[in-house]
């Protein structure tokens, strides 16, 4: 939808939220909104609320540019990032700890192949990782 009015999925679409979420603020904060007449849509039409009328920091949120919103996203991606590579190195450790014989090798071939590619995905995890925080300094 167009012309200053945006549905509750295209509201959460841009702010990278939950639908129901949208909807529950906006019935609790009273933003203005009419229906939305839709093609092909039987029962209910959806709401759409008016852009300009929205909270300043939903309405500052919808005029970012994509680049502007991964840069806000970028802290908590990083973040997300360094947990999930933390438990792989965590898993790759157990998995070589109990594939293991007592001189260190891997007897089967398909365990030696698991390992070896949790090291590469955990290789490229740490890269990225440096590469991100090279660039928030």
């Amino acid at each position: 939808m167009s012309d200053g009015w945006l549905t509750a999925a295209e509201i959460a679409a841009c702010l990278g939220i939950t639908e129901p979420a949208v909807r529950l603020r906006a019935r609790r904060e009273g933003w203005p909104w009419r229906t939305c007449p839709a093609d092909g849509i039987r029962g209910p039409h959806p709401r759409a609320y008016e852009v300009s009328a929205l909270p300043a920091s939903i309405r500052r949120k919808l005029g970012a540019s994509p680049m502007e919103r991964l840069r806000a996203a970028a802290p908590e991606l990083l973040k997300r990032l360094e947990v999930s590579t933390t438990e792989l190195v965590d898993y790759r450790d157990m998995m070589r700890a109990s594939c293991s014989a007592p001189d260190g090798t891997i007897a089967d071939p398909g365990d030696e192949e698991e390992v070896r590619s949790l090291s590469l995905e955990i290789e490229r995890n740490q890269a990225a990782i440096a590469r991100a925080r090279g660039a928030e300094s």
